[in-house]
């Protein structure tokens, strides 16, 4: 190319520069206002429609409420407090919604809860015990008593969401209460769990050492959680591990780590040293003889004593009467 092409193409570039650089900006789209939050008068509205829709027939709606209420969060604990109070409030409802408070974390709901521990209405399983599992997740100790008094209820499904409660509250207290339902394995609730399960669950929460005599049992059964599906072995372990802060392996990682680790267990749990830790009261063993010590010989046998003689009627000759002769009157 020569000299003067190459200067009469920079021309041309540095013209079209010079032209473009004089057109007009494009102008700039302003910005999209957002929508305006709603205000209190409509957000109270959402809330009072979201409650209503707690107790429809349609499930669907149901649950849509349900999580548009957790959404709310905070705002909507007064009205469902409120709405748990009320009288005309139905079975369903009340336990979705102490589900729902349970979730929430607020403290200012306690008080509306506790009520409800001894409500008599059911909803698959009890109102109270939606009530007694809600309070355990608001980390509020003023309902370990109430939730002691729970324990002794006839309802099933309440006893076993208090015993976890008062482990989730780390409710110290309650641990001997908690212990008697160690040995209740056989009481399934409407769910299929069993209140054994939920107590050492809670004993380990609590680092109740006076409990490790009866867990470390159940390191030997063979029973599994009809609920939960959950062998008592594993039951055992996540307390002893709690309690002792001792680890002898994985039960979850695979089935042979799993045996492993629980074979550890068992050989801690028949170590001396452990049973005289934890208070472990072993049978007595019969004292072994020593060498050259006789062997206790048996107990002569009573000979049996003679049956004694019948009296001869009058007239009878008795056998050692003399000479055959009438025996003397």
């Amino acid at each position: 190319m020569s000299r003067h092409a190459v200067l009469g193409t920079f021309f041309f570039l540095c013209l079209a520069l010079a032209v473009r650089s004089e057109e007009p900006p494009k102008p700039v789209d302003p910005p999209k206002a957002e929508d305006p939050a709603p205000g209190p008068v409509e957000t109270a509205k959402v809330i009072e429609g979201d409650i209503a829709n707690l107790s429809s027939d349609d499930p669907i709606l149901a649950s849509e409420a349900y999580d548009a209420l957790l959404e709310i969060g905070r705002p909507a604990v007064l009205p469902l407090a409120n709405k748990l109070a009320a009288k005309d409030t139905s079975a369903d409802a009340k336990y979705l919604i102490c589900d729902i408070l349970g979730e929430l974390r607020e403290a200012t709901a306690v008080q509306a809860l506790l009520p409800i521990l001894k409500d008599p209405l059911e909803h698959v399983s009890s109102v109270a015990s939606a009530a007694a599992r809600a309070l355990g997740k608001l980390a509020d100790p003023s309902a370990i008593d109430p939730l002691r008094e729970a324990l002794k209820s006839t309802d099933l499904e309440l006893q076993y969401e208090a015993i976890r409660s008062l482990g989730n509250l780390r409710a110290v207290a309650a641990a001997p209460e908690v212990r008697k339902f160690l040995s209740s394995e056989n009481k399934p609730t409407a769910y299929g769990r069993y209140l054994s399960c939920a107590a050492v669950e809670a004993l380990g929460k609590m680092k109740d050492k006076a409990s490790v005599k009866e867990i470390g049992k159940w390191l030997n059964k063979g029973d599994v959680e009809r609920g939960t599906e959950t062998k008592f072995t594993k039951y055992a372990v996540r307390a002893l591990e709690s309690i002792t802060g001792q680890n002898h392996g994985s039960l979850t990682k695979s089935e042979e780590d799993g045996t492993k680790a629980l074979d550890e267990w068992k050989k801690w749990w028949n170590d001396p040293a452990t049973k005289k830790e934890y208070g472990v009261e072993e049978p007595p063993k019969p004292p072994t003889p020593g060498p050259g010590a006789e062997t206790p010989k048996e107990a002569p046998k009573e000979a049996p004593k003679e049956a004694p003689k019948e009296a001869p009627k009058d007239g009878a000759t008795p056998k050692d009467a003399p000479n055959g002769g009438p025996a003397p009157k």
